[in-house]
């Protein structure tokens, strides 16, 4: 099983379906996203990145 974790897509999150990991990023600009193994790591990325958007709002 392969975990999308999309940061800039149509809807975000960690997504299992690769169906819905093409909708979510079929044209937008400049998606951000990273495929992984596991849901821990699919977890991992987008901790760090919800951690650093806090940062930034501060």
């Amino acid at each position: 099983m392969k975990f999308y974790a999309v940061r800039k897509g149509k809807k975000q999150g960690i997504l299992t379906s690769s169906k819905e990991f093409k909708e979510s990023i079929d044209g937008v600009d400049e998606p951000e996203y990273k495929i992984f193994k596991t849901e821990k790591d699919a977890e991992s990325y987008m901790a760090r990145y919800y951690s650093s958007k806090r940062g930034e709002q501060q």
